[in-house]
């Protein structure tokens, strides 16, 4: 698979490139799916002095994943981008993925939250948050659910007070928590935006009920001088698969507030986020149907005879409570262990 950095015109109905194009061969998606896969469910993201400390090797995937300019393959070219339909930049995403879900996860989000700034943030906002993910350089992530409010979002207590209005738009402080945060904190890219919902109290101060009061805020990890926001990892979640991803329980103003630009208007945040959480389901989609089938390709490699074949059996092995579905090892009726695969599910 290669692309190029650039698009220079089209002549006579064809392509010109005429910049340099990077290659992701068979190579690189041995390194990804074979060791780094492995790896990766071994030695899981972990905290240290406040920090998320994630596999480094997956830094290093994501890096020549930009240089292939995946992370700007289905953006305008006004916007720095490739101009791939999306359905060019979903086949070529689908391959990594079903190589390592795990790593190419934070693209993922990363891609999903720029498209969302790109559609509804202000120019700055655009130039500020978008540009630097679509280039690779940033991280994204998208802060939804609460401790006390999974999938019902018109529950969630995050609160959002307004401090003053600058170049990047409506500034406000926002306090509260957010659960399930995947990617919410790592060591592998300059800076993390998050696009957060949250709410914004009313002209008595009470927080408006149900999903009418919800409004979207981006809401960086470092601030423009370096400093970094009143945002906290108070925790991490240990999942059944894709454990190279980080996965948070992040505190948003535990001092001041942490500080956020609104998105659109107020009470608009959920119809917003919406687009960053369909393309993300579509995404996993696609990871659901590649994985198995990636799996069974593995499968049909093992150099074994017809015969023995008609007696395999595929038994879920449970090593650990944490461990439960993480392993599919393949055995013939005579117990020996042919092989294993990581599903990453």
């Amino acid at each position: 698979m290669s692309a190029a950095n650039n698009n220079d015109a089209y002549l006579d109905g064809e392509l010109t490139l005429n910049y340099p194009i990077y290659d992701f061969g068979e190579k690189d998606l041995r390194v990804l799916a074979e060791e780094q896969r492995k790896k990766s469910d071994q030695i899981e993201p972990y905290l240290e002095n406040g920090q998320v400390k994630v596999l480094q090797e997956i830094g290093q995937a994501l890096k020549k994943y930009t240089e292939l300019g995946m992370f700007s393959a289905g953006f305008s070219e006004s916007l720095g981008g490739m101009g791939f339909p999306n359905t060019v930049a979903n086949a070529a995403y689908t391959i990594l993925a079903a190589a390592n879900g795990s790593t190419i996860g934070y693209s993922l989000l990363t891609v999903a939250n720029a498209r969302l700034i790109s559609n509804f943030g202000s120019v700055e906002q655009i130039n500020e948050f978008a540009l630097p993910q679509i280039q690779g350089k940033w991280f994204g992530t998208m802060c939804l659910s609460e401790p006390q409010a999974g999938s019902g979002l018109g529950d969630i207590k995050t609160k959002a007070t307004f401090e003053e209005k600058d170049e990047l738009g409506d500034r406000y402080r926002l306090k509260g928590n957010k659960m399930w945060i995947s990617g919410g904190d790592q060591d592998i890219s300059e800076n993390i935006i998050h696009l957060v919902l949250a709410k914004a109290p009313n002209e008595d101060g009470i927080l408006t009920a149900g999903t009418a009061g919800i409004s979207l805020f981006i809401v960086p990890k470092f601030l423009r001088d370096g400093r970094k926001n009143d945002g906290t990892v108070a925790g991490l979640n240990h999942k059944l698969g894709n454990r190279g991803i980080s996965n948070c329980l992040l505190n948003f103003g535990e001092g001041e507030g942490a500080q956020g630009w609104l998105v659109g208007e107020l009470g608009h945040g959920l119809r917003q986020m919406f687009m960053m959480m369909n393309e993300a389901r579509i995404g996993v989609g696609f990871g659901g149907v590649f994985i198995p089938l990636t799996i069974g390709m593995q499968f049909a490699r093992i150099p074994i005879e017809r015969a023995v074949v008609q007696s395999i059996s595929i038994m879920i092995v449970y090593q650990s409570v944490d461990d439960v579905g993480s392993i599919v090892n393949v055995m013939p009726n005579n117990g020996i262990v042919l092989d294993d695969f990581r599903t990453g599910l």
